[in-house]
């Protein structure tokens, strides 16, 4: 993982939007809901949100059945998919690595990387 995301061209913009999660999962998914509205997901410029997890959703399976399963995020048609970074294209995991460099995060801190569908990243460190 850590070498997938290091010695990348530097291309792309970020844009270091963060929100912090409370409240569970309804704090997950409104902390999603927010993150998704402030970084453009209709353009073609590749930006990155951070989501705060609190201890208990710092793991995948937590993450997933709460994004997977909630009807908020799918009547706002806000399509998150919790992947792995070895899918990212170059543009993405530039983007990604510039953003945690730059918000001094590092690695072994992110629980997941969600792709939202206009091709922008959610961090959920």
């Amino acid at each position: 993982l850590a070498a997938s995301l290091f010695g990348t061209v530097v291309t792309g913009t970020v844009a270091a939007q963060r929100t912090s999660q409370q409240g569970g999962a309804a704090g997950l998914v409104a902390a999603v809901v927010q993150v998704s509205r402030a970084i453009n997901i209709d353009d073609s410029v590749v930006q990155v949100g951070l989501v705060n997890v609190n201890e208990s959703l710092n793991n995948l399976r937590a993450l997933n059945n709460v994004l997977n399963n909630s009807p908020i995020l799918s009547n706002n048609d806000i399509d998150v998919t919790i992947t792995d970074v070895n899918v990212l294209n170059d543009l993405q995991i530039t983007a990604l690595n510039n953003f945690l460099n730059g918000s001094n995060i590092v690695i072994t801190d992110v629980v997941a990387v969600g792709v939202l569908s206009g091709g922008d990243l959610i961090v959920f460190a």
